[in-house]
């Protein structure tokens, strides 16, 4: 008996050992382990999802679920109007921004694309921003003003408004020139996916 209970000990103990020089930690590639999560982690950060707001009555791409500030209501020189919701993603320092403003007093009288340069002119909340560029157009019919706005720090937001109804909304695409330049595809793929609802 005292045989059999050596030579079975003998065999655990040679087994442990065979388990353990395969399974040699020592030996596994811990960066390639460790870029393999963060490359995943990467993957679900830039994961694109439809966004719908029933309340705000649009939809939109975002690259992640948006994060929602609450209704404040302002004044630009026209009259007051309520920035109903502000929606944010943030991506790799980047940050993609739907807001609208809703005016009480008719706007009908305006002339489009003169009243989203104004409100674009106006709109600044003590960023201290310059515009570098805009143009007129239209998008599904709608009146829009493409821009391209420049803050301290070479921070730029890139961006359109559309006039719908009483409707302004705000769509841009913040970057930092100097730690993350803009990705043209991401912020194209942003822009066309609006939808009003």
């Amino acid at each position: 008996m005292k045989k059999y209970f050596i030579a079975i000990t003998a065999l655990v103990f040679v087994l442990l050992v065979a388990f353990v020089v395969w399974l040699n930690p020592f030996s596994w590639n811990w960066n390639a382990l460790s870029n393999a999560h963060t490359s995943t982690l990467a993957q679900q950060d830039n994961i694109w999802q439809a966004y719908t707001s029933t309340a705000d009555h649009f939809s939109i791409l975002f690259p992640g679920y948006p994060i929602t500030s609450s209704k404040t209501s302002t004044t630009i020189g026209l009259g007051p109007c309520t920035i109903d919701t502000t929606y944010v993603v943030e991506q790799n320092q980047n940050a993609f921004l739907v807001q609208d403003y809703i005016f009480k007093n008719s706007i009908k009288s305006y002339n489009p694309q003169t009243f989203l340069e104004y409100i674009l002119d106006n709109e600044d909340t003590g960023q201290n921003l310059q515009l570098v560029s805009s143009s007129s157009s239209t998008y599904n019919s709608y009146p829009t003003l493409d821009y391209i706005t420049r803050g301290p720090g070479g921070v730029f937001f890139k961006g359109r408004m559309l006039l719908i109804g009483q409707i302004v909304y705000d769509l841009s695409y913040e970057y930092q020139v100097n730690i993350t330049p803009r990705v043209d595809a991401d912020y194209q793929k942003f822009i066309s996916s609006f939808q009003v609802q």
